[in-house]
């Protein structure tokens, strides 16, 4: 399989699991709103399964980036930190300010000098302080553990093998009561790259596995699975989408591109958009309350592709301006086949 435009269709896929958190939280917030969710509630249930989409694909795309880059551990985690931290401080420093001055906007604890600090440096999960100030950032503490136990791994070991290191760092993390054991679906993705980069791909049926991976999701999310635990209830799902979306042939055009680099916008600034949206569907002629809450997953959508426009992509660019070497930190692949 050539290795051109790799990841389109998984640009899209990102876009989706970012919209799928959107629905899970605008269907947990609207009743804490006095709203009912409409069909919004029945996507919602297991719209948190894009967490999970999320680190697969973040396990996938690091391998098949590491693959072409051949960058020093130094190297990678200065690229990842480029790429993830100016929005997520920028995001985290205004709730915080909102929380110190006016706390009564946000149904969150009040502001704490140490958490917020815990939460700049991605250690709330070490520091015990539970959820970051910005909450979903929990997640990114998850990457960052990805990011730092990957660069050890292709440091010390080939990369065909780094998956090894990560898997037991994770496993151990997990066994200290520090992480859950789902975050083994990084090691997931990055066995779905590394079967990739051997060549050759060839997926039986691809659309029966993305159909059948989002068909498992729904039943883990509806049906009483609650003893399967999430890394395989949602986990294997999530790869075996991710594993079929790279068999088809690949979206491409600027479309494709935007979804994808926007999800990132659109995963944190959630936090701000969804209440904000609510507050003001509240104050427009009665709607019935099911399109309320569509129109509260609209605004919050294009709340974040505006925000990767208007505010990510500037801050980032500035970051890689100043301390960032002078190639894309983005997840895009695109060009010659890897070097196997």
């Amino acid at each position: 399989m050539e290795f051109v435009a790799l990841l389109g269709n998984i640009q899209i896929l990102r876009f989706v699991a970012a919209s799928m958190v959107v629905l899970f939280h605008v269907a947990l917030t609207a009743s804490n709103e006095g709203i009912s969710p409409g069909l919004i509630q029945g996507f919602g249930i297991w719209g948190e399964s894009g967490v999970d989409i999320f680190f697969v694909i973040s396990g996938l795309v690091m391998m098949l980036s590491q693959s072409r880059k051949h960058r020093t551990a130094a190297a990678f985690l200065t690229e990842r930190a480029i790429r993830i931290l100016p929005m997520y401080w920028a995001l985290t420093l205004l709730l915080a300010g909102v929380l110190l001055v006016m706390p009564q906007l946000f149904n969150s604890d009040s502001f704490t000098l140490r958490k917020t600090l815990a939460s700049l440096f991605m250690v709330n999960w070490l520091a015990g302080d539970g959820m970051p100030v910005l909450y979903l950032g929990w997640t990114l503490e998850y990457e960052w553990i990805f990011y730092v136990a990957f660069s050890l791994g292709f440091a010390v070991l080939p990369l065909r093998l780094a998956w090894i290191p990560v898997l037991a760092i994770l496993l151990l993390l997990n066994v200290a009561g520090f992480i859950g054991l789902f975050a083994i679906e990084f090691v997931y993705g990055m066995l779905i790259g590394l079967l990739f980069l051997r060549g050759n791909w060839r997926l039986p049926l691809p659309w029966l596995f993305v159909l059948l991976g989002f068909a498992a999701m729904a039943a883990h999310a509806y049906l009483p699975l609650q003893a399967v635990p999430r890394h395989i209830g949602y986990g294997i799902p999530a790869a075996m989408i991710v594993a079929g979306l790279i068999g088809l042939p690949q979206a491409r055009g600027r479309l494709a591109l935007l979804a994808g680099a926007a999800s990132y916008s659109i995963y944190l600034v959630q936090v701000f958009a969804i209440p904000v949206a609510f507050r003001i569907v509240k104050k427009l002629p009665a709607l019935p309350d099911g399109v309320a809450a569509l129109l509260v997953v609209a605004a919050s959508l294009l709340a974040g592709v505006l925000a990767y426009l208007l505010v990510e992509k500037p801050l980032t660019g500035l970051a890689l301006r100043i301390w960032g070497p002078r190639h894309d930190s983005g997840p895009v692949l695109t060009g010659a086949p890897p070097q196997r």
